[in-house]
């Protein structure tokens, strides 16, 4: 298609914010002057193919270029602070390079874009936004820049070619549903990283490792869930760990997860067959404890009682052999006892 350069009289400018566009261009050049580029400026410009933002622009607001339908390049501001919500939503956008003077990304700033291959994030981000990536089909990689404490919920959901994920130092939470549903395969967490909160990787389907930093204390509910191929966890010892957090029924039957370092494993193997014996493991475990404390204090009683009180343990001993090692072997290939066992 030939290239249709817009005019300047075209633009509706007021003040240093851009309002309106009123032209029918596909190749858009904005004016130098504007800092701003104001709510729904380029709404549903269906025409629109490529964009240069000049220097001068430090905001974009919200729906400023929504549903852009065949924009697939474009040139962002040196200058440039905030991406507003929604922004460049359902944009078929090919490459995206966040520039270095970007501290924030809005919430849905760029989902719902199919095209996008390659994206750089601007090492001074510091806010990455709900939904923000979210649905971006053709998406690979991605490095998270070290200034970004918070990932916000389903900030790459769904983002179903996506196989590489590089996070570095600084980063403290992962939300809700954040790389659900993607296609990585590896991941090493950084030693800021304190929690993951529920579903934040539920459905990786071809994840295999997961390592964690030494200062994780908080993994919520299914965040690992169906991930299916996951056979090694490197996990700290202090970590509270929700259910099923790493494990459908299907995995605990396939037998796949190897962990290291782990003491809560009820949460981490957790199933209602699971949760039954280990309440059982629980109470034989207080039943047992009653009754060496009772033969402690006996001091010299009767030979039957103190018997019959020797046969009790022993039973409940064997019980508790049999509750502990049959879920052990028949669940797991290798799985760290709890110290409590131990």
């Amino acid at each position: 298609m030939k290239e249709v350069i817009s005019k300047q009289e075209e633009f509706v400018i007021n003040n240093d914010t851009l309002v309106e566009y009123k032209g029918n261009s596909n190749v858009l050049v904005i004016p130098d002057g504007v800092k701003i580029i104001g709510r729904c400026a380029f709404f549903n410009q269906w025409n629109l193919r490529k964009v240069t933002i000049p220097n001068s622009v430090e905001i974009i607001e919200e729906l400023a270029f929504y549903n852009c339908c065949r924009l697939e390049e474009i040139d962002l501001s040196n200058n440039l602070k905030i991406i507003g919500k929604n922004s460049f939503a359902k944009c078929p956008i090919r490459v995206l390079n966040i520039p270095d003077s970007v501290t924030q990304i809005e919430e849905s700033a760029f989902c719902y874009n199919h095209s996008l291959r390659r994206l750089t994030l601007g090492k001074n981000l510091e806010k990455i936004g709900k939904s923000s990536f979210m649905c971006n089909d053709s998406l690979l990689e991605v490095t998270i820049p070290s200034k970004v404490k918070v990932i916000e919920r389903s900030a790459f959901a769904a983002c179903r070619k996506l196989e590489k994920v590089t996070f570095n130092e600084g980063l403290e939470t992962i939300e809700d549903d954040a790389f659900s549903s993607t296609n990585i395969k590896t991941l090493t967490f950084p030693s800021t990283l304190t929690t993951i909160k529920r579903v934040a990787f539920k459905d990786c389907k071809y994840l295999t490792k997961v390592t964690f930093g030494d200062n994780i204390k908080t993994i919520g509910a299914g965040a690992f869930k169906e991930s299916k191929f996951l056979k090694n966890v490197v996990l700290s010892t202090n970590v509270a760990i929700q259910k099923d957090t790493f494990f459908s029924s299907k995995m605990i039957q396939n037998k796949r997860l190897l962990f290291s370092n782990s003491l809560n494993l009820y949460n981490l193997i957790h199933s209602n067959n699971l949760h039954n014996r280990f309440l059982q493991i629980e109470k034989s475990l207080n039943f047992l404890k009653n009754l060496f404390e009772k033969a402690l204090s006996m001091n010299g009683a009767g030979t039957q009682r103190a018997d019959q009180l020797g046969m009790k343990l022993g039973a409940v001993a064997f019980v508790l052999f049999k509750l502990i090692f049959g879920v052990l072997l028949c669940h797991a290939e290798h799985i760290a006892i709890p110290c409590y066992l131990c």
